[in-house]
């Protein structure tokens, strides 16, 4: 699965920024990430709690006869300056099992997962789980003429089932955990919760379908289409809070994404969640990218949530005159009539060094008398190409809000 899965209505709700400090290795079959993570509050509202640090390893080698490690390590030391923090370490060994012959792959795969909270308190709590599941996929292909272009069409049907036991875990606390958007990359994955603190229970099989159309000589992806929808054998209890309602029916909504690249310079994606229970697509992401080159780049984006938003985004940095440039976001909800977000950026660019300013306002929820409460932050910063960045991080700004945004 390939197509995008949009996170952009998370970032534009978000009411804590983060200030990240972090450092990244790896190896042929391995890599880590350490970092520190603060927030800068935008409201009254209690700020999540700190990491410090959060250290990733995940281990991957090969054995031989098709046989892999696929295992990670987390230790978590979380700061909360309202409530007690904690230890958490997780340890998660599995080992994968992989057949492929030219059109049928199969990947099996068991681990245990493993998560100790040594909490500030002074109490100790722990959860195991053993997680079984299995990938496979057959792989079909076919020569087709659309337009005078010679075309090679693939159709890849593919299932995923996961087995996870339930294990109460009501008194587990929760740290960085809540349940994840419901997407392309979720409905292919072990668990339906971001973080560490809840693992679901699960007895449910995952079927999807992919085509895709390459130019049959450069082999590059002209468009491709995907369908995917979750069965669930079982009833499912884990909640993130003890007041969350569990999820009920036996299949989900059907997800379908498109992609495709236009020419050179235009290209469009779209992602829908079809829901039978109510017979109507209940939320739709559409997406325009204009993108001639390197530093000229223009999003338009329209997302709808059934009861919930509809907005229009635009985005996009282009040179104006000279060494200089301008960037910026507009995100506009049509339901409410309220700017979401508005980003305008400034820079100036010479071959070793650059320049660049920039403006955000935000908006984060109402105060006591209903108005909107918006937050407004400045970023100054002067790039030092291949040597610093001095300042503000003006540039991951622009990276977070402007798809295909490029410094150079």
């Amino acid at each position: 699965m390939c197509i995008r899965d949009s996170n952009d209505s998370a970032k534009t709700s978000l009411v804590h920024l983060p200030r990240e400090i972090g450092l990244t290795a790896g190896g042929a079959n391995w890599n880590g990430r350490a970092r520190v993570v603060h927030y800068q509050t935008l409201n009254f509202a209690a700020p999540p709690v700190q990491l410090d640090p959060q250290v990733d390893v995940a281990v991957t080698p090969s054995f031989g006869y098709g046989f892999e490690s696929e295992s990670r390590a987390q230790i978590s030391d979380f700061d909360a300056s309202k409530q007690k923090g904690a230890l958490r370490t997780i340890v998660y060994p599995g080992l994968r099992y992989v057949y492929e012959n030219d059109f049928l792959t199969v990947s099996p795969k068991v681990g245990l997962h493993y998560t100790n909270y040594d909490l500030d308190t002074g109490v100790t709590e722990d959860r195991a789980l053993p997680i079984y599941s299995i990938r496979a996929s057959l792989a079909f292909e076919r020569g087709v003429t659309l337009g005078g272009v010679d075309l090679t069409q693939t159709l890849v049907p593919q299932i995923f089932y996961v087995h996870v036991p339930f294990e109460e875990q009501s008194n587990l606390p929760v740290f960085d955990t809540g349940l994840s958007g419901f997407s392309l990359s979720q409905i292919f994955s072990e668990n339906i919760f971001s973080g560490g603190d809840r693992i679901n229970d699960a007895d449910q099989l995952t079927v999807g379908l992919t085509s895709q159309f390459l130019d049959a000589e450069s082999g590059v992806e002209r468009f491709q289409v995907t369908a995917a929808q979750r069965f669930h054998f079982d009833e499912e209890l884990v909640v993130v809070n003890a007041a969350d309602a569990p999820r009920t029916g036996n299949r989900s909504d059907i997800l379908l994404g498109a992609q495709g690249r236009i020419n050179q310079a235009w290209r469009a994606d779209t992602l829908m969640q079809y829901s039978g229970v109510l017979d109507e697509v209940i939320n739709r992401d559409h997406r325009l990218q204009y993108n001639p080159e390197q530093g000229k780049v223009m999003n338009f984006v329209y997302r709808y949530t059934r009861d919930a938003h509809e907005q229009y985004d635009v985005s996009g940095q282009w040179p104006i005159k000279g060494r200089w440039g301008v960037a910026g976001r507009w995100n506009y909800a049509k339901d409410s009539g309220k700017l979401i977000e508005g980003v305008a950026g400034l820079e100036y660019k010479v071959g070793c060094w650059a320049f660049r300013v920039v403006a955000n306002r935000l908006l984060t929820g109402l105060d006591s008398a209903g108005r909107d409460l918006y937050a407004t932050s400045f970023f100054v910063q002067l790039e030092l190409k291949g040597i610093t960045r001095i300042g503000s991080d003006a540039v991951g700004a622009l990276q977070d809000r402007v798809d295909g945004y490029s410094s150079q």
